[in-house]
């Protein structure tokens, strides 16, 4: 049974736009194949069109300069194929030993004309290779993409599989999904390896929740599903100001007084430095720790902000949401008998809880102490 192991490359050179193409690579026992993500805001398609034409081509150069792999793959979308937010995928289809590589990707508007160039350093090693994270790949009418929300995903897809970081280096995973409000809980075994396919699951509903959760020496992990996300979206969403202002729920004391001092010119520059010191993967391109911070405040504004002047991320529960991710679970009294009404964010691993009380009434609970569990 093959290993899906994802992992970032490196960029010969950086670009303006965030939201581009990115390349991946899938180790299979020691064989490497390479996935390209092109997220759709790529493709122009007119008010007035149907359907858009473009043309890709793709080039693989060893370190001896000789080209390895050549394809054009000739791309016809129409409007209803177009998915918000999500990143089409291409497989490229041949086995590469380990070694180093460049990619030259063009992808040209058979339309307009228009063309764009990107360059990737590649360079593949064997032994232990820092991945990426568990993913979702799905098909719908010949067309892979990688999903930016669950609700992207259904039943009558062609296909739909979990793809996971590693089943090699854990004792046990367990998938748990909720599917019409029913929990469903699913052990990768060896014969499903690290590859879940989705599907079977689907088809008494759409799966609206979905948790991964590592097992090592009788301790659990639980992993953020990776749903593809660019940063233009938390560029939109939030100024330079108060993305430095997010930033402060994660940055040290010597950090936050450096950060702080900043002129409004230099907030951008230190942002970008700032998470690239905190890059697991150093000179990559996608930072994991990033955009697991980015993906967490898109969600802590979602689901806590009450009013306009209490926007989510800035409440107590965005601010501890962002710092440790979502509660392990969330124990809420909405009518208590003679007290306020209450919520309790329960972290097994670290064997806290968080309670929150609304005093006012208007459903701004803010943070009233932290304590084990007994």
């Amino acid at each position: 049974m093959n290993r899906y192991l994802f992992i970032l490359i490196s960029l010969i050179f950086s670009f303006a736009g965030i939201n581009a193409q990115e390349l991946m690579i899938n180790n299979q026992e020691g064989y490497f194949n390479l996935y390209l993500f092109m997220p759709f805001s790529q493709y122009i398609l007119s008010p007035e069109s149907t359907d858009t034409h473009y043309q890709l081509s793709l080039n693989v150069i060893d370190a001896d300069k000789n080209s390895v792999y050549q394809n054009i793959y000739d791309i016809v979308l129409k409007r209803e194929m177009i998915i918000d937010g999500a990143s089409q995928v291409f497989l490229i289809n041949k086995t590469f030993l380990p070694g180093s590589y460049r990619m030259v990707t063009s992808l040209r508007n058979v339309n307009l004309g228009d063309k764009q160039e990107r360059q990737y350093g590649i360079n593949i090693q064997n032994g232990d290779i820092s991945t990426l994270r568990d993913i979702i790949i799905a098909e719908n009418a010949d067309l892979f993409y990688c999903p930016s929300s669950l609700e992207q995903i259904s039943a009558d897809l062609k296909s739909c599989y979990l793809y996971l970081e590693t089943a090699a280096e854990k004792d046990s995973i367990i998938i748990s999904a909720l599917i019409n409000e029913e929990k469903m809980r699913i052990k990768v075994t060896t014969e499903s390896n690290n590859r879940i396919d989705l599907l079977p699951f689907m088809e008494s509903g759409p799966i609206t929740s979905l948790e991964i959760i590592y097992y090592a020496e009788n301790i659990a992990d639980k992993r953020e599903l990776y749903l593809y996300q660019s940063f233009d979206k938390y560029n939109q969403l939030f100024s330079k100001k108060d993305q430095l202002k997010q930033i402060k729920y994660v940055a040290n004391q010597n950090e936050w007084k450096e950060l702080s001092k900043l002129a409004e010119k230099d907030i951008n520059a230190a942002i970008d430095m700032f998470w690239e010191k905190h890059n697991n993967s150093p000179g990559y391109f996608k930072n994991d720790v990033r955009e697991m911070f980015y993906e967490r405040v898109m969600n802590a504004d979602e689901l806590y902000t009450i009013h306009k002047k209490l926007p989510g991320w800035k409440s107590d529960r965005g601010r501890i949401f962002i710092i440790k991710g979502p509660p392990d679970e969330i124990m809420e009294e909405s009518f208590p008998i003679g007290k306020h009404p209450y919520i309790e964010w329960h972290y097994y691993k670290e064997n806290l809880v968080y309670l929150f009380i609304d005093k006012s009434g208007y459903g701004n609970f803010k943070l009233e102490g932290v304590y084990y569990e007994n």
